[in-house]
């Protein structure tokens, strides 16, 4: 999906899943889970969680067609 141009602009809850939207919150916890995931605020897996999974192909992919930066530490 990264690949195809998905980013966080793209990531929202279902129109029917909450009443009521809070903005502040919905950010909060895309925040965490980005974190949690080990991906950078626009939804990005960080070379260095790639890293640690054995899919360094997959940044230096990511850093060729500009989605990463190439001195990306995080």
């Amino acid at each position: 999906n990264i690949r195809r141009g998905m980013r966080r602009k793209d990531e929202k809850p279902p129109e029917d899943h909450w009443k009521k939207r809070l903005p502040e919150l919905e950010k909060e916890l895309l925040d965490t889970y980005y974190q949690y995931k080990g991906w950078n605020l626009e939804g990005i897996p960080t070379k260095a969680s790639l890293h640690e999974l054995g899919l360094d192909y997959v940044s230096e992919d990511f850093v060729k067609r500009g989605i990463l930066a190439d001195e990306e530490n995080n």
